[in-house]
């Protein structure tokens, strides 16, 4: 386990762009824009692994009714 630990890495375009099945998932993270310090390079990027998304509940879309409701479509 890493502790006080960044690591940053320059965007490089759609080079290493990679399609893969969505079952091979295991998490998903996100690449922030490193905050620019003096004497830094320029576009630096960094890995946030714990974006919010576990406060979230996945709903997919729920077509509304003929009526405007949403709803499950049972009476």
């Amino acid at each position: 386990m890493s502790s006080h630990t960044l690591i940053a890495c320059a965007h490089i375009g759609n080079a290493g762009l990679r399609v893969i099945e969505v079952t091979d998932i295991l998490c998903v993270v996100s690449m922030q824009p490193l905050p620019k310090l003096p004497d830094d390079p320029e576009n630096l990027w960094f890995v946030l692994e714990k974006s919010g998304l576990d406060d979230t509940e996945p709903t997919g879309y729920i077509e509304p009714g003929a009526d405007g409701e949403l709803g499950d479509g049972e009476e």
